[in-house]
């Protein structure tokens, strides 16, 4: 099988992404989704990047077979049910407007569709009684989240943890503990440098609270002054479940959290930027990736990583897909890295999705395993001293096949290495 990759490659630049109407009714949704999906020319070049359609080779499994099935649903020509597993079975990684040369917004079109079609005509089932509520009035809220983990963490201590329901796979995906090497005396920062918010998130501060200490003095070594208010969570993980009201409101409440002085808003976790960027409002801040941020202060390192034996460290990046794809950022993570020093190994097919995917490693775990393990054994055979990712739910997927190869490699996310360099 032929694989894309995207290492060395420029991305081009993406057209305007036209907007989805998220109100007015049916009628005016499938209008606005016809509009959307009158770029693809079924040329079928998306196929081989959808990550879903290498696994399966089935039409409906693939971008331009989601995109007629959504729009014809719309229209109410075929049946929701007919078409919601497979669109249930599609990451959003959004590889194929990536590979599309006709600039075709798959990831509005599938918002869009989620928002408007799907999910309001979606039959009772195990999705909406269970993973409806976990995903809109568990994972969003950070205490909520906490609660939920401790069991997870008791149960990962038993003997055949992974055999429990939703805990055994949060547990297999359960970060290690990591202790942050202690902070260097850093210069005070002037009082008008730039203002930056470090916006939490809602996971990131359960289950990798290093990250955001780390991407804070990364900030402040850059010369921001940084600041984490309580904004609560941006609304990703409902936006791709379809909950259109609740991510305006989440969206809204971040921006209104910030003060008029605020020069960006800085997150270092992929999902969360590609969903602010798209849904910034005019008047706000931009939105910058944590690595787009440092790179623009012009970050310089402390000291250089190195290996074992004294040499650069050799590091494996994974490229998340909202990074990737939704952002177009190939080079800032890569470029930070070879400034502290790491060699920066080339991967096989960097553009393929982990399998992480938010929710998807829950709600379709057979998948997200034969995804990670591809990912994996692309990211090992470069023999790497360290696997180096930027997105949460990426870096839980890449432990959890970490373990299940009986690998070693430590799997840390972009700010847990480059402190290192302070």
């Amino acid at each position: 099988m032929v694989r894309r990759g995207f290492a060395g490659v420029k991305l081009p630049a993406l057209p305007a992404r036209p907007a989805v109407a998220h109100h007015g009714g049916m009628q005016q949704q499938a209008s606005s989704l016809a509009t959307l999906a009158q770029a693809c020319i079924h040329c079928g070049l998306c196929l081989e990047a959808c990550p879903t359609w290498q696994l399966t080779g089935r039409e409906d499994m693939s971008p331009r077979g989601r995109i007629r099935a959504m729009v014809d649903a719309g229209r109410g020509e075929v049946p929701v049910a007919t078409v919601l597993p497979a669109v249930d079975a599609c990451l959003g990684c959004r590889a194929c407007e990536t590979a599309c040369p006709s600039g075709v917004r798959y990831g509005a079109i599938l918002e869009g569709a989620r928002a408007e079609v799907l999910e309001p005509a979606r039959p009772w089932s195990w999705r909406r009684m269970f993973w409806r509520p976990l995903i809109r009035q568990v994972l969003p809220y950070r205490r909520r989240f906490a609660l939920l983990m401790l069991p997870v963490r008791l149960i990962a201590r038993l003997p055949g943890a992974r055999a429990f329901p939703l805990f055994g796979r949060l547990s297999a995906m359960l970060p290690p503990t990591r202790q942050l090497p202690e902070a260097p005396n850093s210069p005070a920062v002037p009082q008008d440098a730039r203002r930056a918010v470090l916006l939490e998130g809602c996971a990131l501060p359960v289950l990798y609270p290093g990250v955001v200490s780390a991407s804070e003095r990364l900030l402040a070594a850059a010369g921001y002054r940084v600041a984490r208010p309580a904004t609560g969570c941006c609304g990703a993980l409902e936006a791709h479940d379809g909950a259109t009201a609740a991510v305006t409101r989440r969206v809204s409440r971040v921006f209104g959290a910030l003060d008029a002085g605020v020069d960006v808003v800085v997150t270092e976790a992929a999902g969360c930027g590609a969903h602010l960027k798209a849904h910034r409002p005019e008047d706000g801040p931009p939105v910058l990736d944590l690595a787009e941020a440092l790179l623009q202060a012009g970050w310089q390192p402390r000291v250089k990583l190195t290996g074992p034996s004294g040499a650069p460290l050799r590091v494996a990046y994974q490229d998340p897909c909202h990074l990737l794809h939704g952002q177009r950022l190939h080079e800032p993570a890569r470029t930070l890295l070879e400034r502290a020093g790491a060699e920066v190994l080339p991967v096989a097919d960097p553009g393929r999705c982990c399998g992480g995917a938010g929710t998807h490693a829950f709600l379709h775990p057979g998948a997200a395993d034969r995804l990670g393990q591809a990912k994996w054994d692309d990211l090992a055979v470069t023999r790497p001293d360290v696997v180096v990712t930027a997105n949460p739910s990426c870096q839980m997927q890449l432990d959890a096949a970490r373990r299940g190869s009986g690998g070693h490699l430590e799997v840390l996310h972009l700010t847990e290495l480059l402190v290192r360099a302070l």
